[in-house]
């Protein structure tokens, strides 16, 4: 089975009647909450290793591999 995978998430939601809002990660609301987000210890040591050798940007860039977007449709403005 394929997945569907848009390539533009935003214009397919608003093609659809929903509009963003905000964008929230995962990583920076774990962090905000005080409440880290819970991984295996292999994964754990495996991300820190990773996080050793890899430019800030690239870190950065993986803080927001995985986010939401609260909505609201056009309908309920």
């Amino acid at each position: 089975m394929r997945a569907y995978t848009p390539k533009d998430w935003f214009g397919f939601f608003f093609e659809h009647g929903w509009q963003c809002k905000e964008i929230r990660y995962l990583a920076d609301e774990a962090a905000r909450l005080h409440r880290p987000i819970q991984l295996p210890p292999f994964v754990k040591a495996i991300l820190k290793i990773q996080g050793l050798s890899a430019s800030k940007e690239r870190r950065a860039a993986f803080r927001k591999f995985a986010g939401y977007g609260p909505a609201r449709t056009h309908d309920a403005c």
